[in-house]
């Protein structure tokens, strides 16, 4: 099994320190690959939305209208990324955003808060995707006046 540049990095971010998932993560992407596993054979094999995606999205909030942040949502939901991970590392994304201040940083998390439990109490979750996602849209286009 050979690991293409970048890719033990993204097994280290993706298994948290626990060497079982990444064993298993390893098993699972070469069962769907080649013995040749890049970034995005790991990321798709452990259900992570590419970073890429994550950034675009957060651009899209942070300098665009709100018909712009609807369409981004759904392009994502359309291309089957798990919701609760598109809300998970948005929110990362969100608290690490340069430029921000960070009562709007725990505002918008807060209302990812909600939104999580609005989703676990059975919540229709691509409503509350966009719901947390227009949200944060808000947050950013008052900080910025």
């Amino acid at each position: 099994l050979t690991l293409e540049g970048g890719a033990m990095a993204a097994l280290a971010r993706v298994a948290n320190g626990d060497m079982r998932r990444a064993i298993t993560l390893l098993q699972s992407a070469a069962r769907f690959n080649s013995n040749v596993l890049d970034v995005e054979a790991l990321y798709e094999a452990a259900g992570v939305v590419p970073d890429t995606e994550i950034e675009s999205l957060l651009q899209v909030c942070m300098k665009s209208g709100f018909s712009d942040v609807e369409r981004r949502v759904k392009e994502m939901i359309y291309d089957s990324f798990p919701l609760s991970q598109i809300l998970l590392q948005f929110q990362e994304a969100v608290v690490g955003a340069e430029g921000v201040e960070d009562l709007v940083k725990a505002e918008i998390c807060q209302k990812f808060a909600e939104v999580d439990k609005r989703i676990s109490d059975g919540a229709n979750e691509e409503l509350q995707l966009l719901d947390a996602v227009g949200f944060a849209h808000q947050a950013f286009a008052k900080a910025r006046g």
